[in-house]
């Protein structure tokens, strides 16, 4: 398994790498000031969209900028990452864990987490409009300022999360436990 992770990672970094890009003032840029990505990098203001991938380690990371849209990262692990900004929008992220993960201002719209753990997470104004969050642990998380629209929150766990200024239309909480969240 070790052998496989390996050459996983250095396939990626055939397709590109680091190009300079970093997450700046809520954008992108290299030291000329020009907006991008860099293709294939692990880390800051990564390309990895449309990457199948799975059972990944990339804890403790700094993906900040990063777009992981339409991307599939089922059983991996980003905990204690930093993804200000980062989009994982349509992504596959059936049972990953983003354990103790801080986000600003990034979006799962609609994501697939089912299963995920998000628990002890500081999110800000993130986007999880249509996620499918059903059977996810989101307990003892911050989730200031988000949007919740259309997702599907069903049998997800949110005891102490606390939602504050969240908007939650259309959201399909049946079967959640909200024991103790603050839903103001």
């Amino acid at each position: 398994m070790k052998y496989l992770v390996v050459l996983l990672l250095l396939s990626l970094s055939a397709f590109g790498g680091d190009e300079g890009f970093r997450y700046m003032g809520g954008k992108c840029l290299n030291k000329a000031g020009a907006e991008g990505l860099n293709p294939g990098y692990l880390g800051q203001c990564s390309d990895l969209r449309r990457v199948v991938i799975g059972r990944l380690n990339l804890n403790g990371t700094d993906f900040s900028g990063s777009d992981f849209s339409d991307s599939d990262f089922r059983f991996s692990t980003f905990e204690k990452t930093k993804l200000d900004g980062a989009k994982f929008d349509g992504a596959e992220l059936s049972s990953v864990s983003f354990l103790e993960a801080k986000m600003s201002g990034g979006s799962f719209k609609k994501a697939i987490l089912k299963g995920a753990t998000l628990s002890s997470v500081e999110m800000k104004e993130v986007d999880f409009s249509g996620a499918n969050l059903t059977e996810a642990d989101l307990r003892f998380g911050s989730y200031l300022k988000s949007t919740f629209t259309g997702a599907n929150i069903a049998t997800t766990k949110l005891g102490e999360a606390n939602l504050t200024g969240s908007i939650c239309d259309q959201a399909n909480f049946a079967g959640a436990d909200l024991a103790a969240a603050i839903l103001n």
